[in-house]
């Protein structure tokens, strides 16, 4: 139970640590494939095969803002919000078509803030997004749906 004596310990000193060079240096380099992370993250942002080439469409704008809503401060994260939900107002339902998954995904993380206002800011602008989209946000209301319901139940708004 207690630490190792003699030539165990002694084998165990000698021993390499590991360290990721070494496992890196085991995975064949010659795959091409790209390394996603648990559930299709890379870092803090979504990796999604199926819809990469949709995003190189999306204005140069609402992609800054969706950028800008992953930061930490709570005062970036509003303005953010305020600008996307002015931009929601004045691009037609195709063209937001196109950022509804990553918005689903800021969405979520969104809900969960722990200021009152980013997440009373968050409803009002999913209510612009839903009002400019109609009918084509039928596809993404399974992952919508969940989220979207428990905001109807906080309790600081």
């Amino acid at each position: 139970m207690g630490r190792e004596k003699g030539e165990a310990a002694a084998n165990r000193s000698k021993s390499r640590a590991s360290s990721s060079s070494l496992a890196a240096s085991l995975v064949s380099s010659s795959s091409a494939a790209v390394t996603v992370g648990f559930g299709g993250y890379i870092g803090s942002s979504r990796f999604d095969t199926d819809n990469t080439t949709a995003f190189l469409d999306i204005d140069g704008e609402v992609a800054q803002q969706l950028k800008r809503i992953g930061r930490k401060d709570p005062t970036t994260k509003l303005k953010a919000l305020q600008t996307l939900s002015a931009l929601f107002k004045e691009k037609s339902g195709k063209e937001l078509v196109l950022i509804i998954p990553q918005w689903g995904y800021e969405y979520k993380k969104l809900l969960l803030d722990y200021n009152r206002e980013v997440r009373r800011a968050t409803n009002e602008t999913m209510t612009n997004l839903v009002t400019a989209v109609g009918r084509d946000l039928a596809p993404y209301l399974k992952s919508l749906m969940g989220p979207w319901w428990f905001s109807q139940f906080d309790s600081s708004s």
